[in-house]
């Protein structure tokens, strides 16, 4: 997360979005909005590069590695209709007596 203008930690999508908001205020200047745009991405690489030393250094880089594919799992699985999760199940139970 990084300071950008009034936000105060703003990351990842929230960059784009208020790349968009700055371009649209009444006056914007494209050219320095991109600027700012553009020291506020790399700023964010440097954080995210920084994080990922300091799990390595304390030997959590592959428990931070099989969190980040359990949240991904976690976000997929909370796209698939309830019903299908029901079904499945119920076909688990069926073979594992």
């Amino acid at each position: 997360m990084v300071h950008w203008r009034r936000y105060s930690h703003v990351g990842y999508s929230e960059i784009e979005r208020a790349r968009d908001e700055f371009l649209a205020l009444p006056g914007a200047d494209p050219q320095e909005v991109e600027r700012e745009y553009r020291a506020v991405k790399a700023e964010e690489r440097a954080k995210r590069r920084a994080e990922m030393k300091w799990y390595e250094r304390n030997g959590l880089a592959g428990l931070k590695a099989k969190m980040q594919r359990a949240s991904i799992a976690q976000d997929q699985a909370a796209r698939i209709p309830l019903s299908y999760h029901r079904q499945l199940l119920s076909v688990r139970l069926r073979f594992s007596r």
